[in-house]
């Protein structure tokens, strides 16, 4: 997979892999004030780009994460870049089949073992920041 997070967000294959949106067992609460107030360190964000911008534009403070006192955004700002360019470059999948699909599964025709395509939103976080679950996570939480 390429760079998700450069200059100009118009990268790659990402477009083409859907992401699923559910939040499912991995995540069990909403949005959260506390956790978008987090501070998260450049050196826990593995994403080569969006480690630069926290070197660049960020404050020194001690990370949540890590434990480390080092050049950090809120999670807030870190989940806002996440979001936009998830939303630039992954689209929703379905949550049922599409009428065709159902009608095939009713007529025997296909298997009633239908299962949502895509990738999990914390995975899709995870895989594209190159972060920790437990990261991907509080980014999901703070967004969706």
């Amino acid at each position: 997979m390429g760079p998700l997070f450069h200059k100009t967000l118009s990268c790659c294959r990402l477009q083409k892999h859907p992401f699923n949106v559910s939040m499912g067992s991995k995540i069990t609460t909403g949005k959260s004030d506390a956790i978008a107030q987090r501070p998260i360190c450049a050196q826990c964000v593995g994403e080569s780009y969006l480690r630069a911008e926290i070197v660049r534009r960020g404050i020194k403070e001690t990370c949540h994460y890590c434990g480390h006192c080092e050049t950090a955004w809120s999670m807030d700002e870190l989940a806002n870049r996440v979001e936009l360019a998830l939303l630039q470059h992954f689209e929703k999948t379905p949550t049922e089949p599409s009428a065709l699909e159902s009608a095939l599964i009713n007529d025997g025709e296909a298997t009633s073992n239908w299962r949502r395509q895509g990738e999990h939103v914390v995975d899709a976080i995870a895989s594209a920041t190159d972060v920790d679950e437990n990261v991907a996570e509080d980014i999901a939480r703070s967004k969706y």
